[in-house]
């Protein structure tokens, strides 16, 4: 770090649905670590330990913030989601109440919030990432909803959208347009695998298969995969996203978790294609590697279905729905092996670049 930069106090807050939020944040971390600012993260669950393991030994200082546990059911999902609403609302303001608190025992004069709507501080910097401007509700719901997310927005003096603008947009009308013109900006994509040297890993995948997303979502899509690709031929690896280590072999399937970053980029490297779901940070990670995927979403996440819409325009995606993966009623790997590949966007350069700015300023 230059003299004349100030070292200033950060809060990155995360949010704990799944591990996404956690992943796409962390190229911001880094950067913030590599200029000699003192580091604070704060979230919950998976993502909190998935940050943990990630920054370890990097001095960073890790806290777990309110919020609420959102559970996923395995039917009616979108209906057991909305009636935890009441509750999610509820945690907004007890972020408030932590964020007032925290900034002023920690001395932070930095806040970067990872769709925590209420982890802002009316005295200091603060910045909103989010790629859901418009919510994925009914269209009677709309207006209403751009209201309240506005609202949320103005408590930020910078919202940022981890997103492109015009045709190669990837987040669709989730995240466009602006609903605050003046602060918004479109940062590009934010990929933790983005620049890294993939390690080689030994082996000629023919698919790779990424597993994310919430209980029992989750389990259901790693058990599909295994049943599925241990009957296409080649040799096929699964991601598992769950910290602790460890790996299983299936016939003609590997599964492995919480394996170290270059790995997953080597063997993206090796692949035909990738199997994985429509969130929006795999999204993310997708477009920084050009490869050709399909995209499942998980059922009742009504955002994925939107983006998984949005991206059928693109031929190097194939949509299809869990039921499809669970019942064996998938693309044959020959369709699989037709689909092409799209030129790779490079990921991280102009968020990292503006956080530095906003760092300095």
């Amino acid at each position: 770090m230059e003299p004349s930069t100030p070292s200033r106090t950060v809060l990155f807050a995360v949010l704990d649905w799944g591990m996404g939020h956690a992943t796409r944040t962390a190229p911001l971390v880094e950067a913030a670590i590599a200029s000699g600012h003192r580091v604070h993260v704060a979230s919950r669950g998976v993502g909190l330990a998935w940050l943990r393991e990630r920054f370890a030994g990097t001095g960073v200082a890790f806290h777990e913030k309110p919020g609420r546990h959102i559970s996923y059911a395995e039917r009616f999902n979108f209906l057991h989601i909305a009636g935890q609403m009441p509750g999610f609302l509820r945690s907004i303001d007890e972020e408030l109440d932590w964020t007032a608190a925290f900034v002023a025992e920690h001395g932070v004069d930095r806040v970067f919030s990872d769709n925590c709507y209420g982890v802002a501080a009316a005295d200091v910097p603060s910045i909103l990432m989010t790629h859901q401007l418009h919510l994925p509700v009914p269209a009677g719901l709309r207006p209403f909803a751009r209201r309240v997310v506005r609202g949320w927005c103005e408590r930020f003096g910078e919202v940022w959208v981890p997103d492109l603008e015009g045709a190669e947009a990837l987040s669709g009308r989730l995240g466009h347009p602006a609903l605050l013109p003046d602060r918004t900006r479109y940062v590009g994509p934010l990929s933790h695998l983005a620049g890294l040297t993939g390690r080689a890993t030994g082996a000629s995948w023919t698919a790779v298969g990424m597993v994310s997303g919430p209980e029992p979502h989750r389990t259901l899509m790693e058990e599909g995969l295994r049943r599925w690709l241990g009957g296409l031929a080649g040799q096929h690896v699964i991601f598992a996203g769950r910290p602790g280590g460890g790996e299983r072999r299936d016939g003609n399937v590997l599964t492995r978790y919480s394996a170290p970053a270059e790995e997953i980029v080597g063997a993206w490297a090796e692949a035909k294609f990738f199997v994985c779901r429509a969130g929006y940070s795999t999204v993310l990670d997708l477009a920084c590697e050009g490869k050709p995927a399909v995209l499942i979403p998980t059922p009742g996440q009504t955002e994925q279905l939107q983006v998984a819409q949005h991206l059928a325009q693109f031929p190097s995606y194939r949509i299809c729905r869990q039921q499809q993966l669970l019942t064996g009623h998938m693309p044959t790997a020959a369709e699989l092996l037709q689909l092409p590949g799209r030129q790779p966007i490079a990921g991280n350069v102009r968020a990292v670049e503006r956080l530095r700015q906003w760092l300095h300023s």
